[in-house]
């Protein structure tokens, strides 16, 4: 093997990165209503892991 001890496994592409997850409907199935909600549920995720990440940088500066 010539891999040294801190190389990485190649990235995944964009496209792979883009796919839903297993068992997580594609947004071109179901109503626009659903990919709404989908779509909501993505950014309050975003900006509930923005939020948690803010307080710990602001936790870490004090």
């Amino acid at each position: 093997m010539n891999r040294s001890w801190g190389a990485r496994p190649p990235a995944a592409s964009s496209a792979a990165r883009r796919r839903a997850p297993a068992g997580v409907s594609s947004p071109s199935s179901g109503s626009q209503f659903e990919r709404d909600l989908m779509a909501m549920r993505q950014v309050w995720d975003l900006l509930r892991t923005g939020a948690v990440r803010m307080w710990g940088e602001i936790g870490r500066t004090t």
